[in-house]
């Protein structure tokens, strides 16, 4: 008898090097925007980095990032739910937290994530919105607490990670 993880692994061989896709041209365009090798603009990459790529036939963008600033690493996971017609926005991290957003398009390639959660502070709203500009993804987080005047938490821009090339590749 195999084992569960031989009996995935065998599985997993046999699905064919073209796995149909799971999403619109439109949901798999905006999805696509935020595949790359993402810095923070004015941050050495060493600070934080968050790499990101397709998972499973472009069924869902998986990230994995490290983030110096608060010593933690994690992942995010973008992806688009067919039942609830809903871009979704998961993130967790090597702290023990965890979020969960639901979202919709805004702009040409941008999405906007929104939540409620218990904060100790009280109970919150957050917004995330993540835009395609030319220098990259910018990101911004407005939160509003028990219902009074939102507040900008976030605003940074996510840029390309510069590689630096070794003098054997700068021929």
């Amino acid at each position: 008898m195999l084992s569960p993880a031989a009996v995935l692994f065998a599985s997993a061989a046999e699905i064919p090097a073209t796995v149909p896709r799971t999403h619109t041209p439109a949901v798999e365009a905006r999805l696509g925007r935020l595949v790359g090798d993402w810095t923070i603009q004015g941050l050495p990459s060493n600070t934080f980095r968050q790499k990101c790529a397709w998972y499973g036939g472009s069924a869902f963008v998986v990230c994995n990032f490290q983030d110096q600033r608060d010593r933690s690493t994690g992942q995010v996971v973008f992806g688009y739910s067919e039942l609830q017609k809903r871009f979704t926005y998961y993130r967790f991290d090597s702290r023990g937290r965890g979020v969960y957003q639901l979202g919709f398009p805004t702009g040409t390639y941008g999405i906007v994530f929104t939540d409620e959660r218990l904060e100790s502070d009280g109970w919150a709203r957050v917004q995330t919105t993540l835009n395609l500009e030319d220098e990259g993804l910018h990101y911004t987080q407005y939160r509003s607490l028990e219902g009074r005047t939102w507040q900008r938490i976030a605003d940074f821009l996510y840029v390309p990670a510069a590689e630096k090339r070794s003098a054997k590749n700068r021929h």
